[in-house]
């Protein structure tokens, strides 16, 4: 969604109010659809720790408390059909990418019903249907290498040789490309 769009998420329209009456930012409607995603994934990672806490995850996680607003603004900002590249701490995003909470949570605790199928883990979220690409453990995964284009760099080249201007981001660095 971009600065002058005043509709909601998904294509239908806000209410009459909005902030900055008259300036094209975002309706009263939305801004509280947005505070309620936000403080659906604090509780959602609430309950990470707490599970975390009583041992029901496996291995480690790694929680973003406390930066709700960058992944559902990061979300909102952009097309159902851009892809988004987290760090290890990506809970939060694969959430504001569609994942639910079920999923997310299901997933820390190496259930089958998880968002991965017990297979990524807490640092390693990915929901290719709703665009999240992935949550990466190591440092600089989504960026390109010597030999060739992974993560970030690849879905702007694919994007590109198929005509398509999908945007890849990292919202977590505040750097995106639109390819």
């Amino acid at each position: 969604m971009t600065a002058t769009d005043t509709g909601s998420a998904d294509g239908g329209s806000t209410d009459s109010g909005s902030v900055g009456s008259g300036s094209g930012l975002v309706g009263a409607g939305e801004l509280l659809a947005l505070y309620e995603e936000m403080a659906l994934i604090r509780r959602t990672e609430k309950a990470a720790h707490d599970l975390f806490l009583a041992g029901l995850v496996k291995g480690t996680t790694h929680l973003a408390a406390g930066h709700e607003a960058v992944a559902v603004g990061a979300s909102a900002a952009l097309r159902p059909d851009d892809y988004v590249f987290a760090t290890y701490r990506g809970h939060h995003h694969a959430m504001a990418r569609g994942a639910s909470p079920e999923e997310c949570l299901a997933e820390l605790m190496s259930k089958g019903t998880g968002l991965c199928h017990a297979k990524g883990g807490s640092m390693h979220l990915t929901k290719a249907s709703a665009g999240m690409l992935g949550s990466y453990a190591i440092v600089g995964a989504h960026r390109r290498w010597p030999r060739g284009p992974p993560g970030r760099p690849g879905c702007a080249a694919a994007a590109r040789s198929r005509s398509r201007s999908s945007a890849t981001a990292r919202p977590t660095s505040g750097r995106s490309t639109r390819r």
